[in-house]
């Protein structure tokens, strides 16, 4: 019994140790993270939690947002959240986050792959970790999918597991004046990048997804879509959504179905899918799902200007 003990207390003084280490680390880098307004590990969303207030228009959406919205275009106050690699229940996320007694727009970049994606599970929500101890909204997103490593209620610095190196690397060195940034990142093609572009455009990739099996939506994914389109109508967002061009798109079945889903939601839905058709200009892209900063700019300009039915009184240019 005596060996039992001395372990048990052994154990036991680890573990407070580790506890109260963690705490005085967490507390150290999340005051040096709440600092940083650069990169997309922490510092662009921290950049909207600072100016999600005085928007009037926001961008949400994965990289087709990132890099197909100009917000210069359509207002001043406005700001680009699109981000590499998320997915909609981080797109719900942000929305969640804006401020409910202000009317704002919101257009909200969706593709079909964002909902008929059989294997998603609400994964990139995990991106959101660092802030479990500090935003109940997140902590309640967090918890609603399980997308969370439960020992993160005792040793909160699990949050920021992947993103302290970022972290650290931002607050010495920012990467840009964050100030003057509105969120938009355009893609600039190198001459490298457009020969690689190019060989890539002159293959005959043959697709006919209408010959597959039916599409069915994830219901998780239309789980957060309901979600967007019930707390847009009640907090005065003015929503828009909206799937950007797509070069070369040979499958149009899931189009069709998710304009269906759209329509029974009574969402503002507008598929661009085949903007760009009529302009086979290659200097427009940068690959096949991605504008250059020349495609993004001519978008933008259209869109900004109302011509596809995305227009609001509440901007002001």
């Amino acid at each position: 019994m005596h060996v039992f003990k001395k372990i048990f207390t052994l154990l036991l003084f680890i573990a407070i140790i580790s506890y109260v280490m963690d705490k005085i680390v967490y507390f150290a880098i999340s005051k040096m993270e709440e600092n940083v307004f650069t990169g997309q590990n922490v510092g662009k969303f921290n950049h909207f939690l600072e100016v999600k207030d005085s928007i009037d228009l926001v961008f949400i959406g994965s990289s087709r947002a990132n890099h197909h919205y100009n917000p210069k275009m359509f207002s001043k106050h406005s700001f680009n959240m699109g981000l590499d690699g998320r997915n909609i229940a981080y797109f719900w996320t942000v929305i969640k986050m804006l401020p409910i007694d202000k009317k704002q727009d919101v257009i909200i970049n969706i593709d079909p792959n964002n909902i008929f994606d059989s294997e998603y599970t609400g994964e990139d929500i995990t991106a959101l970790g660092y802030q479990y101890h500090k935003s109940e909204k997140i902590k309640e997103e967090l918890e609603r999918r399980n997308k969370i490593n439960p020992l993160i209620k005792y040793y909160w610095c699990i949050g920021y597991n992947s993103k302290i190196l970022g972290v650290i690397i931002n607050y010495l060195r920012p990467k840009y004046n964050y100030k003057k940034y509105n969120g938009f990142d355009p893609i600039i093609v190198s001459e490298t990048q457009k020969a690689i572009r190019d060989k890539l455009f002159t293959k005959n990739i043959r697709l006919d997804c209408e010959e597959e099996k039916q599409i069915k939506p994830n219901e998780i994914a239309i789980s957060y879509l309901k979600l967007i389109a019930d707390y847009s109508k009640l907090n005065n967002k003015n929503l828009f959504v909206i799937t950007t061009p797509v070069r070369n798109d040979k499958c149009k079945s899931d189009n069709k179905k998710l304009k269906e889903i759209m329509n029974s939601l009574s969402l503002n839905y507008h598929d661009f899918t085949d903007f760009f058709n009529q302009n086979q200009d290659p200097n427009l892209w940068k690959d096949n799902t991605h504008l250059s900063n020349l495609g993004a700019d001519k978008f933008s300009e259209f869109l900004s200007g109302g011509d596809g039915g995305v227009k609001s009184n509440s901007r002001h240019q």
